[in-house]
């Protein structure tokens, strides 16, 4: 084997390709040497940094580092300096997630032994500086060459290897300026998820829980891809950063589009789209619980497909909301417009600098990585104001909505007080004009027993007659003011039955026919249930009598495990339904607040001038209320 590499190195060497020197002098302040570096793939694994070395110049291919590899991968660049004297320079890989990157430099053709390891795998502290990306010292010896030769392998990530060789005063203010956008970007991003957390806990609105999501997502997919973690983690042996930042794209892509539907309502624009977001992220579950797998985990074909699937579902994910905010901004929906613009600013800044870069697309300048975080920051920042908004907007409506209920409440007492009122006054009426009267008929009788003689049986005896009478008389019509007040039947048998008597009240009149139909009401209801439904079922026929001119009346009363449905229907002429609305009546406020106590909802359909009407009381069929039955049980 080593005789046919050594046949083949010397094949090589006889062609004589010479390798470009890259000329450097001491006044250098910044160098892009994009398009300058050359590569090698060692597909065996098992070459060592001598036999590169050796290797002849025209095994290199001039070519940039991308896409993903399950081999190690070379990267060699050389550089020549021009001055008579030697001094130092700062080589800076802009490659946040290598997990192993080994620099070796050769000078002058003799191999250095010092070797920086600075990947993950092993510790970084051999980094000039603390910073994201791998800055190194490179030492330029006065009129002589130097190769630089860069191993890096990372199967589970994209990889790339954009060089710059600085100045080390360029060095530092790039330093001072990446640690300021991170530390910056660190504290919006986790100020934003306290306040989040916060108001979710304040008001309880899901859009808070999903930004809390989404942000905890973003931060863990920057400090991750951005190599941001690398600042207060010294080594990473086993890839969990990598793991990390995978978790992190799979809440994002479940968690982004619920967070940004809560600010603009996108699944209304199109229900089919929104179900393909939804289903996105249930595939990027089963995907990434699929990869944790021991036997697609360590197969590089499954790591390769993993990765690719989740960045094109994360692409198309990215598509799908920046083409349904586009059309929510041209229907003019609000914060769309504001969202889109938003939202088109930060992907723009995090594809050309993150994901286009990965692919060798496009190239990843110094200032990328800040581009992006300033992108981030101003991303967080907009959701800040469009969640204060969101959040103005609840309370807004919380706050009408609380002077609503508390009008219905002044409406329903004072229609309660009113009909409390009512009902004593007819109790009074009723009392004086009927029991009263008959009182006083039983009192002239017992006074005229006194001033009859005892002789006059036949007189005296009709006078007992005419007594017994008003006493049956009075019977009878305290048996309908009691049964007016609360009939013994309600309480004793149940509302069903207490209708019964009720229409058969009315059905003895021979004007109007009444019937009365139960379905599935074997089991009682509650008191203040059946009080209510009673109660409504009353005012409403009484309304019948009066008012259309009806010849029957139908009433069903039909349960189920979750609903009460009360139903009356009459042949009478229909009305104007916002008349009995705007009335200054009691009847129909009654009727409403004794719905609201069972929490019901009345319906009414009717039409001016054709006969027929019909009513309907909707309630759950079980209330769990502490309400005292006190008001209802006057009326």
């Amino acid at each position: 084997m080593r005789i046919i590499f050594c046949f083949m190195m010397f094949a090589i060497t006889i062609q004589g390709m010479a390798l470009d020197n890259i000329k450097i002098r001491e006044d250098l302040e910044l160098l892009d040497i994009k398009g300058k570096t050359y590569l090698y793939s060692d597909k065996t694994d098992t070459m060592t940094v001598v036999q590169i070395a050796a290797m002849p110049d025209a095994l290199w291919k001039k070519k940039p580092l991308t896409g993903y590899s399950e081999h190690s991968e070379w990267v060699m660049v050389q550089f020549e300096n021009e001055s008579e004297i030697a001094f130092d320079k700062v080589l800076y890989l802009n490659n946040p997630i290598s997990h192993i990157l080994d620099f070796y430099f050769v000078e002058n053709g003799v191999l250095q032994e010092e070797l920086v390891a600075t990947g993950l795998a092993r510790s970084a502290k051999s980094k000039l500086y603390n910073d994201p990306c791998f800055p190194v010292r490179l030492h330029l010896p006065a009129k002589g060459v130097v190769k630089v030769l860069i191993r890096i392998f990372d199967p589970l990530s994209s990889m790339n290897a954009p060089l710059f060789l600085m100045g080390f005063d360029t060095a530092t203010r790039l330093k001072d300026k990446n640690l300021s956008f991170s530390f910056l970007w660190i504290g919006i991003l986790v100020l934003s998820l306290m306040l989040a957390l916060f108001m979710y806990v304040s008001i309880r609105q899901d859009i808070f829980l999903y930004y809390i999501m989404f942000g905890i997502s973003t931060g863990m997919i920057g400090t991750a891809n951005l190599g941001i973690l690398f600042l207060f983690i010294d080594s990473d042996p086993y890839q969990i950063v990598t793991n990390y930042y995978q978790v992190g794209a799979v809440i994002m892509i479940n968690f982004m589009p619920r967070f940004l539907n809560s600010i603009v309502p996108i699944s209304e624009i199109s229900r089919r789209a929104w179900h393909g977001m939804k289903a996105m992220g249930y595939l990027a579950i089963c995907i990434a619980v699929l990869y944790s797998m021991p036997y697609f985990k360590f197969s590089f074909f499954f790591t390769n497909l993993f990765i690719n699937t989740m960045v094109s579902l994360t692409a198309l994910l990215f598509l799908y909301l920046l083409i349904t905010l586009c059309i929510a901004s041209v229907k003019k929906m609000d914060r769309a417009l504001t969202l889109f613009v938003v939202y088109l600013i930060y992907l723009t800044l995090a594809f050309s600098n993150v994901i286009l870069p990965l692919f060798g697309v496009a190239d990843k300048g110094l200032d990328g990585f800040n581009l992006v975080l300033m992108g981030s920051v101003f991303e967080t920042i907009a959701f800040m104001i469009l969640m204060a908004q969101v959040t103005l907007s609840v309370y807004r409506e919380r706050e009408n909505l609380y002077k609503q209920v508390q009008s219905n409440q002044e409406i329903m007492m004072e229609a309660i007080v009113k009909g409390q009122e009512d009902e004593r006054n007819r109790f009074a009426k009723d009392l004086h004009d009927g029991f009263g009267q008959m009182i006083s008929s039983l009192m002239l009788n017992i006074k005229g027993l006194e001033t009859t003689q005892s002789t006059n049986i036949e007189k005296r005896s009709g006078i007992f007659r005419q007594s017994t009478s008003i006493l049956n008389d009075m019977y009878v019509e305290l048996k309908n003011i009691c049964f007016n007040l609360m009939p013994q039947t309600l309480l004793a048998a149940g509302v069903g039955e207490a209708l019964k008597e009720f229409a058969n009240r009315i059905n003895e009149s021979g004007e109007i026919i009444v019937e009365v139909s139960l379905f599935d009401m074997e089991e009682r209801l509650t008191e203040i249930q059946e009080i209510s439904i009673y109660r409504i079922s009353q005012e409403w026929i009484n309304n019948i009598i009066k008012y259309s001119n009806a010849s029957k009346i139908e009433l069903q009363i039909t349960k189920d495990e979750d609903e009460i449905t009360l139903l009356i229907e009459d042949n009478g002429t229909g009305f104007d339904k916002s008349a009995l609305e705007s009335g200054k009546g009691n009847g129909w406020k009654n009727i409403h607040s004794r719905a609201n106590l069972i929490k019901g909802e009345v319906e009414l359909d009717t039409t001016v001038g054709i006969k027929g009407n019909t009513f309907i009381l909707n309630a759950p069929a079980k209330l769990d209320v502490g309400v005292k039955n006190d008001l209802v049980l006057t009326n």
